[in-house]
């Protein structure tokens, strides 16, 4: 028997990234699924008193899981210092990326000669990835593709990356996806109420678009990436809510203008790297009675005061008043730079 956190199904995935994240999650033993539970096997010791708290079907409980067979997830750190010993140990990635069955690492200059051998050893150890692929480069160009290439495994950047109950057709090397917006998105979507009508000025393949869509909520979705909008629409009618989707190609202040003035009572803007430049646009999406707007941008501690404060300027330019502004930190992206979200309330 195993010490376990029993929840609902539907609370699952949120479980998951809880326990993995504060290192509570036992991964020696696998996941149960019964009935309409899910029990999530815990290391000795675990306190979840704050995790109880917030989803009130859950419980502490035994069970019996079943051991792995071999671990799926080995320390990637380890795994290549151990094979490539010649290098400091340092400059191994800690961390990686798993879109649906693709890993996406990233390598320091040092390592880049050694990318194949990495690659190689990646796909021997990790039981669940296709192919691998090394960022070569930042997210460029108006597309917000990256630039990568693949050294290990099967060499088809074209996948189906699972999250919040919905699948995302995606190919890697002609689309932009973040993979650690997942918990994100859900808390968007778990704001949203019927008979809203949204827009999603930067849909991409539709993380956003789809799980609010789910709820039988109206999107009108934009994207100037043209592959981004094949696999946007493919993942709509994957996941059954065509019916409620409207899809523009194009610039997204071009399609604003053109389509969806004052139509909107919440805007989605999650292009960090510029969406402070497009806050104007989303505003005159908005219905004259006001909405909110959802603004991602990327601030070190300098730059902070001065970003919110072009948002503010920007918002009373447009002739909204702000009724409230709940700024919350969302991930680190590099040493003392993150992702920040505005949710902006205007009236």
């Amino acid at each position: 028997m195993v010490n376990c956190l029993s929840v609902r199904k539907a609370d699952a995935e949120k479980t998951r990234e809880f326990l993995i994240k504060n290192g509570l999650l036992n991964e020696m033993y696998k996941v149960k699924n019964m009935n309409d539970r899910v029990y999530f096997p815990l290391k000795p010791g675990a306190t979840l008193n704050n995790l109880i708290k917030e989803l009130p079907g859950s419980e502490l409980t035994e069970n019996v899981c079943k051991l792995k067979t071999k671990s799926c997830t080995p320390q990637l750190k380890d795994l290549l210092s151990s094979r490539l010993p010649g290098y400091d140990k340092k400059i191994f990635p800690r961390s990686y990326d798993v879109i649906g069955d693709l890993m996406l690492i990233k390598l320091k200059n040092e390592l880049w000669n050694e990318r194949f051998n990495i690659g190689s050893i990646i796909k021997d150890n990790f039981n669940r990835i296709r192919g691998v692929y090394a960022k070569k480069g930042g997210v460029e160009g108006e597309f917000r593709v990256r630039d990568i290439e693949c050294v290990g495994g099967e060499c088809n950047p074209v996948t189906v990356h699972v999250e919040n109950g919905c699948r995302y057709h995606l190919d890697l090397t002609k689309v932009y996806f973040n993979n650690r917006l997942s918990s994100e998105r859900r808390r968007i979507a778990e704001q949203v109420t019927p008979g809203e009508s949204v827009v999603d000025m930067f849909a991409g393949v539709g993380p956003f678009t789809v799980l609010i869509a789910k709820k039988n909520v109206k999107v009108n979705a934009i994207d100037v990436n043209p592959d981004a909008i094949f696999y946007l629409k493919k993942n709509i009618t994957e996941n059954n809510v065509k019916e409620n989707v409207n899809v523009f190609l194009g610039k997204a202040e071009e399609i604003v203008e053109t389509y969806l003035v004052n139509k909107a009572d919440r805007v989605i803007m999650n292009l960090p790297s510029n969406s402070i430049n497009y806050l104007k646009y989303a505003c005159i999406s908005l219905k004259d009675t006001g909405g909110i707007i959802h603004i991602y941008f990327f601030s070190d501690v300098k730059e902070f005061n001065i970003k919110l404060k072009k948002i503010e300027d920007t918002v009373k330019e447009s002739a909204y008043n702000i009724k409230a502004n709940n700024v919350r930190r969302v991930r680190e992206i590099a040493p003392f730079k993150y992702i920040y979200v505005s949710d902006l309330t205007l009236h």
